[in-house]
């Protein structure tokens, strides 16, 4: 697809945005996912500018004179902000997350050596939830338990072509396998 893109120029700033984002691995049967730079870096400017602007309402509201409704509206307006940098901050950690797949299991690395290990040889449910841009998959419904696989990680299609592989989940629309026994 980049090779059609026209003019050259846009081509080659495309090419440059896309080598800078990183991309998907494979070493043997292992098959890495890692998110793309590009939203880290979004994530860690919606922090510093959440974290600026707080300051900046904090100051007003320290030095200037106002009445006490406008400061008690200043002040819900900074703890909005401070809020907006807690979850940008969250929201950059969890980015920097990598999908590690293999025949055997999937593992969700964090850089701070957090690891999540599903093996493939256990009953697994994959739920979609399209309204947070995600497939769940894990033993139960819980929403606190599972691999999230996140619509925007890298290669995204190939890493759902391996978790419906080594899961075994089989399409809706294809019948069942005849039992044996």
């Amino acid at each position: 697809m980049l090779a059609q893109l026209e003019p050259p120029k846009l081509r080659d700033a495309v090419a440059a945005i896309l080598a800078k984002d990183g991309s998907d691995e494979q070493s043997g049967d292992v098959e890495r996912f890692p998110f793309p730079d590009g939203l880290g870096r979004v994530y860690r400017r919606r922090y510093w500018v959440f974290w600026s602007l707080t300051v900046v309402v904090l100051l007003l509201v320290s030095f200037a004179e106002m009445q006490v409704v406008v400061r008690i509206l200043a002040v819900a307006i900074a703890a909005m902000l401070a809020y907006g940098v807690w979850t940008s901050d969250r929201r950059e950690r969890s980015v920097q997350s990598v999908l590690e797949v293999t025949p055997f299991r999937i593992s969700e690395m964090h850089p701070n050596g957090l690891t999540r290990t599903i093996s493939w040889n256990r009953h697994l449910e994959l739920h979609n939830e399209p309204e947070r841009m995600r497939w769940r998959l894990g033993a139960t419904r819980d929403q606190k338990q599972g691999i999230l696989l996140d619509y925007r990680r890298m290669g995204f299609a190939r890493l759902f072509e391996l978790v419906i592989q080594y899961g075994q989940f089989q399409n809706a629309d294809e019948p069942a396998p005849e039992q044996v026994g």
